[in-house]
């Protein structure tokens, strides 16, 4: 015996069309049983969407800026999560997210220890992982050493350096940390005049002055072309870690 399926009448599941009032959106026709006022239900939806994109980015930025070469204490943090609260911080916030959009191709950062430098840094970062760049990260020290220690792997030292000059995006942290020979300092300069050439964006990160910087780290032909569309951005207020003891 064949079976006969039962179609619903409409009305049977969701009630009747009725006329309602939205407090925001004003009135609108719905049914009885499911009458959420539609412009409102699009605002959720909306606010889902980009929320679940939200999080697919992150999980995008979370592989990238291991690939990036950041410390685990720093990967996963974007722009947003460096709170700016006085005027000075800001500026280098905005200064930040110019460089991020390739507004501005070279950036030097300058302050003392505990002011968000580095995290600034890995909001940047994260910011151009999740576009069309793949930065990429290293200590000023740990960047010389690995040039310095070609011998063990059979490269040349060029080769070495050819990696840092040619990266898409460059990031060098703690500048004038450790000791600086004068052959450090000509490897250094080379990778920056380099990158100048091909219009590469570089990123510096230094605890010293601008003054102690062309001093110790670099010649002056690095000096004058980070100087050319570049920026210093000061970051020059109380460190965050010497007021997290205080509390």
């Amino acid at each position: 015996m064949q079976k006969l399926s039962v179609v619903m009448p409409t009305n049977h599941l969701f009630g009747e069309e009725k006329d309602y009032k939205c407090d925001i959106h004003g009135a609108y026709r719905g049914w009885e049983r499911n009458h959420n006022c539609p412009d409102c239900d699009e605002i959720e939806e909306r606010k889902e969407r980009a929320a679940a994109a939200a999080k697919r980015n992150a999980k995008i930025a979370a592989s990238r800026w291991s690939e990036c070469g950041m410390p685990a204490k720093f990967c996963g943090i974007t722009l947003g999560d460096w709170k700016a609260e006085t005027q000075e911080q800001v500026k280098a916030k905005q200064f930040a997210q110019s460089f991020a959009t390739g507004d501005i191709t070279r950036m030097l950062l300058i302050g003392n220890c505990g002011t968000g430098k580095t995290m600034l840094a890995a909001g940047i970062i994260g910011q151009m992982a999740l576009g069309n760049h793949l930065p990429t990260y290293m200590t000023a020290t740990r960047m010389i050493r690995a040039i310095r220690d070609t011998w063990k792997n059979g490269t040349s030292e060029q080769e070495a350096m050819d990696k840092f000059i040619n990266a898409d995006v460059l990031v060098i942290d703690e500048l004038g940390a450790g000791r600086c020979t004068e052959d450090d300092k000509l490897i250094l300069s080379e990778i920056l005049c380099d990158r100048y050439a091909i219009d590469k964006p570089t990123l510096l990160i230094s605890n010293l002055t601008a003054e102690q910087i062309k001093a110790t780290v670099m010649d002056e032909r690095a000096i004058d072309r980070m100087r050319e569309g570049g920026k210093i951005v000061p970051m020059m207020w109380k460190s965050a870690r010497k007021a997290g003891l205080e509390v």
